[in-house]
């Protein structure tokens, strides 16, 4: 996550997204309950299912569209963090 970061928020950047993360799990329990009171008739294997599917084609597509940065450098940011005296 660093390494796709702007150096003006390579610090902020990994731990705001760890925290939307967060955010929208925060809601997934709540969601499968209501899907498998709705359609399943209280079976949560379906629901479930489709939740490992959905977050392991939303990783791929992430993974795919992603840009790898090999041999980013890091340096600049302390430039960008401490105020010249």
């Amino acid at each position: 996550m660093n390494e796709l970061s702007p150096p003006a928020v390579r610090a902020t950047f990994p731990g705001l997204a760890y925290q939307f993360g967060n955010l929208l799990a925060s809601r997934n329990s709540v969601i499968q309950a209501k899907l498998t009171e709705q359609h399943y008739g209280g079976n949560y294997a379906p629901v479930l299912a489709w939740t490992v599917v959905l977050v392991a084609t939303l990783v791929v597509v992430i993974s795919l569209i992603g840009k790898e940065i090999k041999g980013a450098d890091l340096s600049t940011t302390a430039d960008l963090a401490v105020p010249d005296e």
